[in-house]
C-alpha cells in the first residue's frame, strides 16, 4: 500500500479542479519520459531535488535500485505536477515534509487520499485561501 501526494506548479494549473486537471494529466498519453525530472517545471524541480535527499527515487536518473530502505519513494514527471508514491510506513515524516518543501518553493499540494476536495494550496496562492485544519492532523488524529 502507498501514501500518494502530488505537487503542482501554480502557474501551470487551472485555479479551480485541481482533482480533475491532476486526473487528466495523469490520464493522458504523455510525449515525455515521466521518469525525468527535467519534464516538469524548474520550481518543481528544485522541490525535488530537495525531496530526493530524504525520500531516494525508485526510478529515473537519480534512482537508488539496490537500496531496502522505507524511505525509497516514486515519482512521475508532468509538465505542471509530481506524482509521489510513499511507503505507507513513512506517511507522516512524507506529509511532512511535502509540506515543508510545497511552502518553501510556493507550490500547490494535492493529497488524493483526503476525503475533502483535497486541495492544499500554499505558498502565493495559498495566502488567500481561508485557514483549515492541516490534511496531516486530520489523517493522524
Amino acid at each position: 500500500m502507498s501514501y500518494d501526494l502530488i505537487v503542482f506548479d501554480p502557474d501551470v494549473a487551472p485555479r479551480e479542479m485541481i482533482a480533475e486537471w491532476y486526473g487528466d494529466v495523469m490520464e493522458a498519453d504523455a510525449d515525455y519520459d515521466t521518469s525525468d525530472p527535467s519534464s516538469t517545471s524548474p520550481r518543481l524541480r528544485a522541490f525535488y531535488d530537495e525531496m530526493r535527499r530524504k525520500f531516494p527515487p525508485l526510478n529515473g536518473p537519480h534512482a537508488n535500485r539496490f537500496s531496502d530502505s522505507d524511505f525509497l519513494t516514486g515519482y512521475e514527471f508532468h509538465p505542471g505536477l509530481i506524482y509521489m508514491d510513499f511507503r505507507w510506513s513513512r506517511a507522516e515524516a512524507a506529509g511532512t515534509a511535502v509540506l515543508a518543501g510545497a511552502e518553501k518553493h510556493g507550490i500547490g499540494m494535492f493529497d488524493p487520499q483526503d476525503s475533502g476536495d483535497g486541495v492544499m494550496l500554499v505558498g502565493a496562492v495559498g495566502k488567500n485561501m481561508p485557514p483549515r485544519k492541516p490534511w496531516w492532523a486530520r489523517l493522524f488524529k
